[in-house]
Parts: structure tokens; sequence; C-alpha cells
């Protein structure tokens, strides 16, 4: 069956989305596999207290839509940022001011194939993109907090709400990248390596895996 989904993007404007549209775009390796239960891939840098504007995406391969799943975290639960499969949808969460958040919602993909998912936010508003088109945007004027906290790959923390998939192509970049330059990376491209702040392939992923089983595990 062919199912569309769709997201209101501008007022009066309606996205509708295909799964597969995309065509042949891939990621550029096979992934780094995350169990599901107990692995994270946590990365330390001064520099990321100091984000306000970013953007950050990964390709996401999902075994299965169980929630939630976290590919790319900073802080806890309802902090700085998260793009994460809650409930029915994909979401870029941002922390916009101390104990406030809203987030951009997506449509959930198929399960056994690859998606590229990729949030930004300008401290006006949160988008997400969906291989390569904006799928929703949400007002959050404001500013990140000014917070220590390590980024996190494939997990909220080990442990903790553990993507069942792999990724592949994580990045980081300290500004908004625009509709067009999120297409550059969904291709494998680098629309502006010295805003990039990281870059996880699946190897960078797999020599940097933490193993953290929860209680009753």
């Amino acid at each position: 069956m062919n199912r569309r989904f769709y997201k209101k993007i501008l007022p009066g404007v309606l996205f509708f989305l295909s799964p597969g549209f995309a065509g042949a775009a891939s990621p550029p390796g096979d992934g780094a596999v995350f169990d599901g239960i107990s692995q994270a891939v946590v990365l330390e840098d001064s520099r990321w207290s100091k984000l306000e504007t970013f953007s950050v995406g990964a390709w996401v391969w999902l075994e299965s839509r169980h929630s939630p799943q976290v590919f790319v975290n900073r802080g806890e639960r309802g902090e700085l940022f998260t793009l994460y499969l809650f409930g029915g949808e994909i979401r870029m969460l941002v922390e916009y001011a101390p104990g406030s958040y809203t987030y951009a919602g997506g449509p959930l993909p198929e399960v056994d194939s690859w998606t590229h998912f990729f949030g930004t936010y300008d401290g006006r508003e949160i988008r997400l993109y969906v291989d390569g088109e904006p799928v929703d945007q949400t007002a959050a004027a404001g500013a990140m907090p000014v917070r220590e906290a390590p980024v996190v790959a494939g997990a909220k923390s080990p442990g903790d709400s553990v993507l069942s998939g792999r990724l592949e192509d994580v990045r980081l970049y300290g500004r908004v990248l625009s509709a067009s330059e999120v297409r550059e990376v969904m291709a494998g491209s680098d629309p502006d390596p010295g805003a990039r702040w990281l870059r996880l392939t699946a190897g960078d992923m797999e020599a940097n895996m933490r193993a953290s089983y929860p209680p009753g595990a």
C-alpha cells in the first residue's frame, strides 16, 4: 500500500511525503548497529555548551517502531535537544528557554529501510527535514540554555531509550543549514566544513560504543 503522510509547514500549505520518495539517496556505509537495550556513543566537547543555533541529523535504519528511541541527544529528558522517535512520530525537540521546550514532528518511516532525519534551530523556529524535505516547523523563540552535556548518539544515555537499528553519518553543525544544504548533507557532501562540529561514521561509533544495561534487563 502506498501510504502518504502530510504536515502543514506554512499557513495553508501542505507538504505530502510518500515513503521512499528520495530515490537514489543512501548513506555512505552500512551503519553502526544499536541493540535497543544497552548501547550508546557518548562524546564530550566543551564547545557544545555554547551552541545557540545549530543543525543536527543522521541516517537511521529502524528495526522496530517501539517508543521511545533516540537518534541524537544532548541533556536530560526535555533539555537542550533531542532527535528521536516518540509515540507515532519523529520529533526534533529543543529547550528554547530554561525548563521550556517544544518540538517539530514528522511521520514515522518504514522499518528496515534507511531514512535521513535532520533538524535545525535558529533561535526562532525548529525545523524538521525527512529525506531532505521540510515536514514541519514550530515556533520556539528564545535561546537554548548554556549547559555542559555530552552529545549522545543512538540513545538518550547508555541503556536509556536506545535505538533498535542502525545509525550512519551523524552530523552536528554550529549554525542553521538551509534546505538546499540539508539536501547536500543527505547526498554525502559537506556544505560548510568550518561550521561542522561533529561527524560520526559507523566506524567512529563502533569505536566509541558504550554499553549499560538498564535494571532488570
